[in-house]
């Protein structure tokens, strides 16, 4: 497996085995290639936010907290933890990453760091919706993604598509960004942002961008998937969400090796017959203890190691925090208009926004996930949500980023007169974290925003995007409202 990053020129296909470098786009130089292979992958990521410096967790380092191996952060130093599953409001909160615990110095663990960059402070608003905006031009989406986005299963019409910008990036969509008019390594970046009113270095700040130092050029970059726009309460585009094209298979062992001497780690990697070629390793080694292929979603072996594999993440947010002058992405919350206000969105040369398309909505909904919001603000008109009118669906990324859309809520208008409308995913019942951040976040709303909350209840599909789109015309939706007397 190759360890690194990926590579704009040109990029590398490889599995479990170490291949050559393909030959490269004309003109790029061999050292623009990433050529450190390595099996296991022993390194820790260290990122800044702000002036602290923070690990972000992974299955060799999981959270000290939740034991979960992503969303949450320890400091550098190992003295604190940032857990973003076990939210405590008694105790101090980092932002809305989560929840601070100290921790015992004593525990701290042997960690080798990889080698960063800091992170550049994010651009203004208005640059970051110009030079995003340039991006969606540039890639453009490909025939693949359209009839993903257009199939039944997401429901949406090609107008629909264009109006909220989704874009493909891919290795074949990225190699468009390479300038061929000139003979040295360069992007069309410099030459297009000056062409649109921008400084040369508008890539600055905007997350997914960073400085080659061998081309001597900025270059764009994210993992394979379609390009979401995540969108302000202006409508201008403050970041990307991707959601992956492919997504890879962890594997968890169980929890009697997870700490001592038989501590143990796993990969697992799926073929294309579907079935599962899994390694296991002694904790803090690359020394292989047993491999195997099985077509289950689990093994046991006669040690009592068990393996469990399941999928990683389908989404995650665009970012070039690791990489040579790049920036980390924030979390913002998306805010998904119906197509007739978002039709009215306007910007100035500069990005800024012009026209205030808040004040043109009559109900705000609050759901997970940025293309399900899209999805739900599109349909909405034609299914029973017709009764809300205008809608703004507010999207979190995940059930822990909910405190900035409260406190958006908070300051709205819209609060004083009408309820506010929450979708969850209707696993929260049988999700402990869902169903506790969902109580973190009525509470809020109600005690400290003063809102009236109606938590919406169906009977079948998981998300409220599916249930619109499947449901038939006899298939209600229920509520349950919340008032401060019912949080008393």
């Amino acid at each position: 497996m190759i360890s690194g990053e990926e590579q704009v020129f040109p990029t590398l296909t490889c599995r479990h085995t170490e291949e050559s470098p393909r030959s490269g786009i004309r003109g790029f130089p061999r050292s623009l290639y990433n050529n450190n292979y390595s099996k296991e992958k022993k390194m820790t990521k260290i990122i800044t936010i702000g002036q602290t410096e923070m690990i972000r967790v992974g299955r060799d380092y999981p959270c000290p907290i939740c034991g979960k191996p992503d969303w949450c952060l320890v400091f550098a130093d190992q003295t604190k933890a940032v857990c973003a599953r076990k939210i405590d409001l008694d105790k101090p909160q980092f932002g809305s990453a989560g929840t601070i615990y100290d921790l015992d110095p004593k525990k701290a663990k042997e960690v080798t760091f990889e080698p960063s960059w800091k992170s550049q402070p994010l651009s203004s608003i208005s640059t970051l919706h110009k030079v995003n905006s340039l991006v969606i031009d540039v890639l453009g989406l490909t025939k693949e993604h359209v009839e993903h986005l257009t199939s039944a299963e997401r429901g949406l019409s090609v107008e629909t598509i264009a109006l909220r910008g989704y874009a493909s990036s891919t290795k074949q969509t990225r190699k468009k960004q390479v300038d061929t008019t000139v003979s040295h390594p360069a992007t069309i970046w410099e030459k297009l942002f000056v062409a649109n009113g921008l400084p040369k270095d508008a890539w600055r700040g905007v997350p997914g961008f960073y400085w080659n130092e061998n081309a001597k050029c900025p270059i764009f970059e994210s993992k394979d998937g379609i390009l979401i726009p995540c969108r302000n309460s202006w409508g201008q585009i403050v970041g990307f969400q991707v959601r992956l094209d492919n997504v890879r298979y962890q594997a968890k062992v169980n929890e009697a090796f997870q700490e001592g001497r038989n501590a143990r780690t796993a990969k697992v990697f799926q073929n294309d017959d579907g079935s599962f070629d899994w390694y296991v390793f002694a904790k803090g080694s690359s020394h292989e203890l047993a491999s195997g292929t099985t077509k289950e979603t689990s093994v046991k072996l006669r040690s009592g190691l068990e393996l469990t594999f399941k999928k990683g993440q389908k989404y995650v947010f665009v970012s070039s925090a690791y990489k040579p002058e790049g920036t980390s992405a924030k979390s913002f919350p998306h805010f998904a208009y119906s197509d007739d206000i978002l039709e009215q969105a306007r910007f100035s040369d500069e990005g800024k926004a012009k026209v205030n398309l808040m004040s043109k909505v009559d109900n705000l909904l609050v759901t997970e996930g940025l293309l399900k919001g899209d999805i739900t603000a599109s349909v909405a008109k034609n299914t029973r949500l017709s009764q809300l009118g205008n809608i703004c669906v507010i999207s979190m990324a995940g059930v822990a980023a909910w405190r900035p859309i409260s406190d958006f809520i908070g300051k709205t208008e819209l609060k004083k007169v009408k309820p506010i409308y929450l979708a969850f995913d209707q696993d929260f019942e049988d999700n402990d974290s869902v169903f506790e951040r969902m109580y973190d976040m009525v509470q809020d709303l109600v005690t400290k925003q003063s809102c009236t909350v109606r938590a919406l209840i169906w009977a079948h599909e998981k998300g409220i995007d599916d249930f619109l789109l499947k449901a038939s015309p006899e298939e209600k939706i229920k509520f349950k409202t919340y008032n401060k007397q019912d949080m008393v």
